[in-house]
């Protein structure tokens, strides 16, 4: 049989059929047996009501937290997404299956001679490389080494940007997600979980930038420079920070991320959910409205201590509507934590997973399942913007080596981190703006073009900025921006553009509209005119 589904039907299927858990189930084994294929349905997520995964006990929204699908056997089970099209007419041919399956006789049945059936193309185009001889396959692409990532093109950053004199030195690195919760990433974009995360550590880079690039001292004087990474392919069993690991262990020649390989990491920062969907407003405009408080989590036991005890001190120096607690012991997130080899770790390594409160209700039904689109504008900013200062300052403090109470050589606005959180959030976060209608969505990926009000997020219109060139030692053709999202070339402009303000000896800049404007110390970001 060919199972068609809605998304979270067919993950609630996956949980009960597929885990490792089902693997002793003989139920469960005979329903995996009749399965021969899944097409998963496109649909309105106001029509889906059911939530993909429950929180685990003890840890509530832990749906945003393990990458379950990792522990899945689907192999010779093919896949795959149907458009809205074709989801009306798999619906149609289902019943009418069902219709005539009821009515038939018990040889038909046996025969099934009267039902539709299923045809699934399952050839890949390996970024449209298409061998003459034979219809491409995923052995096709990997041969030819032209296979996408099935997790997506990941984002990486650093402040200041990485040069000799700071070879030697460890990092802090800072991890969010850049694709959705669930076993498809692109099905949404999870505002109440992986965007919410992601959002946070953006604005922490924009922060550390403009820090660094106020205060007297050298990039020299800082005692760990800072990474900001956006994973995507977590869900696929962790294939994004195992992938970067893998890079950052091999020798800098040859590494695909030659100025990260080989150094020392002094912490692991990692941004679970971090909207607050369960602690805005009742009335996000009301213009009395109270602000709530919250609480945000440090997961790690003995390993975070060190970061909570900053973050509390930071907190506690300021009026901020967010206070801040120990979580678990053991991170249920800790993907960086378990593949980072001991060999890159400092003597004081840290590792903490951050998030919000996860035992309130959330007043959004799919807040931080895969069907989160961000449905009410479900988050808190008053909350969310308090954590970027916080997080920031104390990310900040560990790099310069200094605790909060004595950090003098940079600090960190907190009513600038206030006001450049809000464009961010509207691009991000806001459903009534959204990417392609925000202003730095326009800056850096869409232009003013008529179309940009009605584009998708995914839509690729014209073409933004030149990678090639901009990352020493990386291939022209890996840096090539053609076959990644809007959404992913936004975050790296974004980043590209916070972070070269981090230092005096590189800007960014604007490109020309043919796309030129690479020289020496510069990033070239924004939209081109280009096509």
């Amino acid at each position: 049989r060919v199972v068609v589904a809605t998304p979270a039907a067919f993950l609630a299927l996956a949980r009960d059929v597929y885990s490792a858990a089902s693997d002793d189930d003989d139920d469960a084994l005979e329903v995996r047996a009749r399965i021969k294929g899944i097409l998963v349905e496109t649909l309105d997520v106001s029509d889906e009501e059911e939530k993909a995964w429950t929180g685990a006990s003890g840890f509530a929204n832990a749906s945003a937290l393990w990458a379950r699908a990792a522990t899945m056997d689907f192999r010779g089970v093919p896949m795959m997404l149907l458009d809205r099209a074709t989801t009306l007419k798999a619906r149609e041919r289902a019943a009418e299956n069902a219709k005539q399956f009821a009515s038939s006789s018990s040889d038909d049945k046996v025969r099934s001679v009267r039902l539709w059936s299923a045809r699934i193309n399952e050839r890949m185009d390996g970024l449209g490389k298409r061998p003459k001889t034979r219809p491409p396959t995923s052995m096709t692409c990997l041969a030819l080494g032209t296979c996408l990532p099935i997790g997506g093109y990941s984002v990486i950053a650093t402040v200041p940007p990485l040069r000799d004199a700071l070879d030697a030195k460890s990092v802090i690195v800072v991890v969010a997600r850049l694709d959705s919760d669930g076993m498809f990433r692109d099905a949404a974009y999870a505002t109440n979980a992986r965007v919410s995360g992601l959002t946070t550590m953006m604005a922490m880079a924009n922060a550390l930038g403009s820090a660094l690039s106020t205060t007297t001292a050298s990039d020299e004087s800082l005692a760990h420079p800072v990474v900001f990474m956006a994973l995507s392919g977590e869900d696929f069993g962790a294939l994004g920070v195992d992938r970067v690991t893998r890079e950052w262990n091999k020798a800098s020649a040859e590494s695909d991320i030659p100025g990260l390989a080989g150094r020392k990491i002094r912490a692991v920062i990692e941004l679970g959910a971090l909207g607050f969907a369960s602690e805005r407003y009742e009335d996000a405009d009301a213009d009395d409205g109270a602000p709530t408080s919250a609480t945000v989590y440090a997961h790690g036991g003995e390993a975070a201590e060190d970061f909570l005890s900053v973050m509390r001190d930071v907190a506690s120096a300021d009026n901020y509507l967010v206070s801040v607690e120990n979580g678990v012991d053991d991170a249920p997130s800790d993907r960086s934590e378990r593949v980072i080899p001991v060999t890159l770790k400092t003597d004081d390594y840290v590792y903490a997973y951050v998030s919000e409160n996860p035992t309130l209700t959330a007043l959004d039904a799919l807040a931080g399942s895969p069907l989160d689109f961000g449905f009410e504008r479900s988050v808190n900013y008053m909350n969310m913007r308090d954590v970027v200062d916080i997080l920031s300052k104390s990310v900040l403090d560990m790099a310069l080596n200094e605790t909060a109470a004595t950090s003098t050589s940079a600090s960190i606005d907190r009513d600038a981190t206030n006001e450049a959180f809000v464009p961010l959030m509207r691009c991000l976060l806001d459903d009534a703006v959204g990417l392609s209608r925000c202003a730095l969505g326009k800056d850096y990926v869409f232009g003013d073009d008529d179309n940009a009000d009605v584009a998708d997020a995914t839509t690729v219109m014209n073409i933004t900025t030149r990678y090639p060139d901009v990352l020493l030692g990386i291939d022209a053709e890996v840096q090539a921006h053609e076959s990644k999202n809007a959404f992913t070339r936004f975050v790296w402009n974004y980043l590209a553009a916070v972070t070269a303000s981090a230092t005096s000896s590189a800007t960014s800049t604007q490109c020309e509209n043919d796309g030129t404007c690479a020289s020496a110390n510069v990033v070239c970001v924004g939209k081109t005119g280009s096509s």
